[in-house]
């Protein structure tokens, strides 16, 4: 599997016409990502979606199309409808918050991706490519405006400079937050088992007086949190009696616990400390390079550490099998435009994706009111997070999370 970028267009109709005679066994998968948000349509974003295709793909024989407005095609020899699929969800997962991705009603859009069997489709398959190479060596305008676009983005990394050097200056302790993961049962009893330990964006915000909204744009905060991320770290290895006294979990990026710094605090922390720090790794960081999330799992699991999968939701959850990846905990977000029938199709397809996974490692979070906690019990799970469960915990706080 090849990555081709300069004149693919060109290049991808002159291998559809050399595999015409024996195209049955080829696809094409033809991922719109041009039709993107602006915002979703960077370099980092892009790379992150190659490189899920290459990890995915890299055994079969095939290339990977880049097109100069951003679209991506892949062209693959013998690969199965299971796999598609697969490759499909996983890169519709990481724009999940783009409408190309997902409508306002969580429904798929079809306009994502295009895929054509070149055993029937190779005709279709040929005129979309060649009228891509048409578009792309008649885009003077086009280039221009990608031009334009490019000095918007030195503009914007400038800004992200100015906001990571007052990082670098700034005391993240006071945007610090602790949010309890508790045990409940049908009788009502409450148990805090640990607190997550996160970094309040808004907080953040507040103390960086920066007009920006971090949690507008899912990559901003990616790459914001990428820069708390040892800022987090050196501050639980510097008060570990403090924040480590009793078991946590800790939001981080994969990056992060592959890193020489990550290091230095693990050398700095004792076994019995390790046991109870459970790491929570954003589900977009493990599909997007699976290779180094299974070494880092099973490194820091060496270690003593724990692993949680954070970030599904009631679709994702279901493609996301917990003892495959070998993870210890998995984190699935309470929506509350899921019915509360629990006969519907989409909540029996759920319970049975929770009983595969073992409901005991399947932590419901977003709580925010009873019903998420009388359904997840119904669903047969006993952990909690949420403004519901600090409620319980603590009715006179006066800090919210």
């Amino acid at each position: 599997m090849q990555i081709m970028s300069r004149g693919s267009e060109a290049k991808l109709v002159e291998t559809l016409a050399e595999i015409r005679d024996h195209s049955d066994s080829w696809t094409a998968i033809v991922f719109h990502l041009n039709l993107l948000s602006e915002q979703y349509r960077s370099e980092y974003q892009l790379k992150i979606a190659l490189n899920l295709i290459y990890d995915l793909l890299q055994n079969h024989e095939g290339n990977i199309y880049m097109f100069a407005d951003g679209g991506v095609t892949v062209l693959v020899n013998q690969i199965s409808t299971v796999l598609v699929n697969k490759l499909i969800f996983q890169l519709r997962y990481l724009c999940m918050d783009d409408p190309l991705a997902y409508s306002d009603d969580g429904h798929e859009n079809p306009d994502f991706c295009t895929v054509f069997r070149l055993g029937q489709d190779w005709q279709k398959c040929l005129n979309f490519a060649t009228r891509r190479m048409t578009f792309s060596a008649r885009s003077e305008e086009d280039r221009g405006n990608r031009s334009a676009a490019g000095a918007k983005h030195t503009l914007s990394a400038m800004r992200l400079a100015g906001i990571e050097r007052d990082l670098s200056q700034l005391n993240v302790e006071p945007a610090v937050r602790r949010q309890p993961v508790c045990a409940t049962t049908a009788s009502g009893s409450i148990r805090q088992v640990f607190d997550e330990l996160y970094i309040h964006m808004q907080h953040l915000r507040q103390m960086l007086k920066v007009e920006v909204d971090f949690l507008s744009n899912r990559w901003l905060f990616k790459y914001l949190t990428q820069l708390l991320d040892k800022r987090v770290i050196a501050l639980l290895q510097a008060d570990s009696g403090r924040y480590l006294s009793q078991p946590v979990s800790i939001n981080i990026n994969l990056e992060a616990l592959l890193s020489d710094w990550f290091n230095e605090f693990d050398a700095s922390l004792q076994p019995v400390q390790k046991v109870g720090i459970v790491f929570e790794l954003p589900v977009v960081d493990v599909f997007a390079d699976m290779t180094a999330f299974n070494y880092a799992r099973d490194h820091v699991q060496r270690l003593g550490y724990r692993i949680c999968i954070d970030g599904l939701t009631t679709q994702s959850f279901l493609h996301v099998d917990r003892e495959r990846l070998k993870a210890d905990l998995m984190k699935l977000q309470w929506n509350a435009d899921v019915p509360a029938d629990l006969s519907t199709p989409e909540n029996r397809q759920l319970h049975k994706a929770v009983q595969a996974c073992g409901p005991s490692r399947v932590i419901l979070c977003r709580c925010d009111g009873k019903p998420a906690v009388d359904y997840g019990q119904a669903m047969g799970l006993s952990l909690f997070q949420g403004r519901y469960l600090d409620g319980l915990l603590n009715p006179r706080a006066t800090v919210s999370n």
